[in-house]
């Protein structure tokens, strides 16, 4: 009977161990170039295939990541306020079509604002990530009324419902109307709608002075690419409801699950076809998360990285496509020589897709790129760049490249391509 046993077991830890080595490929050349450390998790519909840590928690004390390390996970944090939204309105408390003005009337044309406006970034409040002194800012400690009065007194950057533009302010007060409505914080809401029913032990907001075990520390490719450095140290206060919450893949991947089996006692928003795909991902200082759903096959992929790199959102979408077939490798572009590189340095304006950025070279002939920040380079911020022919320059922490088909002060007639 052993025998039988093991002659049943044996393809299947082939597969698993040979899915395993063409993923670690795929990833090798981002940590190489200190572009990805974090943890990956592929499931298949309950049963988690591959689980996996590269790179450290802690590059100072030399603590490698682990199955139990808890990272930010920035925007990752709205799909969850999100459902907690859904189940506020199946207890009949809300309805998404309420306007602001029934639960806070503080904010300009709040009788013009729904919930379904702050949910998908239609209200028009001003994002607070966009205040000049915003750094300053994320290191505070604040409660929710303080949050609000941040932003509550600023013009709407336009009509609700008008147009769609990134607001972490509008997800504060989401935050505002569940606990409003609830009688419970909104942390003590998500605990007891959310995270207990999905069996989520691992996720949490974690103050900035709270003594975390196993915590994973933030890091970015450091300006010059030859190794990492310490990104901003923000207090998840500022991020309430938008990029608040800390976990794990696999907490990440219960939530998702859970929700999506409708046992979180409301239904499911499930995608009209049947091979449909699902991304969500986040990204904020020191931290970066993705995960992609295969409603086709019940393929759940989930990336949480401690590196300010875009790398985890381009290891998530393509490990799941490794893990159904197909055959992809990544690798850095090369470098090459040019020639007057002065005429690409300083200030651009890449219109197209609205990017404001500095171009910029060391005395080791090393380049960088930062975002404009009231006219001045965003040094906190600032990511390796190098040439690689043909007017473009490769981006290695937002795995894209940039190419200049003129060079002007004010304007550039510039092509984003992602790898």
């Amino acid at each position: 009977m052993k025998k039988i046993i093991w002659l049943f077991l044996f393809p299947a830890f082939c597969y698993s161990q040979g899915m395993e080595l063409k993923i670690d490929e795929y990833i090798a050349p981002f940590v190489d170039n200190h572009c990805f450390s974090g943890c990956i998790l592929i499931a298949r519909g309950n049963d988690i295939m591959i689980e996996k840590c590269y790179g450290k928690a802690n590059y100072e004390h030399d603590v490698e990541n682990s199955l139990n390390t808890k990272f930010r996970i920035a925007s990752l944090t709205k799909s969850i306020t999100q459902i907690a939204i859904d189940i506020l309105e199946s207890q009949g408390k809300i309805k998404k079509t309420d306007y602001l003005s029934k639960y806070y009337n503080g904010i300009k044309n709040a009788e013009k604002i729904t919930i379904d406006h702050l949910l998908n970034h239609r209200s028009g409040i001003t994002h607070i990530n966009d205040y000049y002194n915003y750094d300053a800012l994320a290191k505070e400690f604040y409660t929710i009324d303080e949050i609000i009065a941040l932003f509550k007194d600023k013009p709407l950057d336009f009509e609700p419902g008008e147009k769609r533009s990134y607001s972490n302010s509008g997800y504060v007060m989401l935050a505002y109307i569940i606990e409003k409505t609830s009688g419970l914080s909104y942390m003590d809401y998500l605990s007891k709608y959310v995270f207990e029913p999905a069996n989520m032990t691992s996720t949490f907001m974690e103050n900035q002075q709270d003594v975390v075990k196993h915590k994973a520390y933030g890091y970015q490719p450091s300006a010059d690419g030859s190794g990492l450095k310490k990104s901003l140290h923000w207090n998840p206060d500022i991020k309430l409801a938008g990029g608040s919450l800390t976990s794990t893949p696999r907490d990440i991947f219960k939530f998702f699950r859970t929700y999506f089996t409708g046992r979180l006692n409301i239904e499911p928003e499930l995608p009209d076809k049947k091979d449909a795909i699902y991304y969500f991902q986040g990204r904020s200082p020191g931290y970066a998360a993705f995960s992609k759903i295969y409603f086709e096959n019940n393929t759940y992929v989930v990336v949480l990285s401690n590196n300010y790199s875009r790398a985890a959102w381009n290891i998530g979408k393509n490990i799941g496509d490794i893990f159904n077939g197909k055959d992809l490798r990544f690798e850095f572009p090369k470098k090459e020589t040019m020639e007057d590189p002065e005429r690409f340095l300083g200030y651009h304006h890449a219109v197209d897709f609205n990017w404001k950025f500095w171009l910029a070279k060391d005395e080791n002939n090393n380049f960088s790129v930062a975002t404009d920040s009231n006219g001045k380079p965003d040094k906190a911020r600032m990511g390796p760049a190098y040439y690689i022919g043909n007017n473009t320059f490769y981006l290695p922490s937002f795995v894209a490249s940039i190419k200049f088909n003129s060079i002007t002060t004010e304007k550039g007639n510039i092509e984003w391509e992602n790898f």
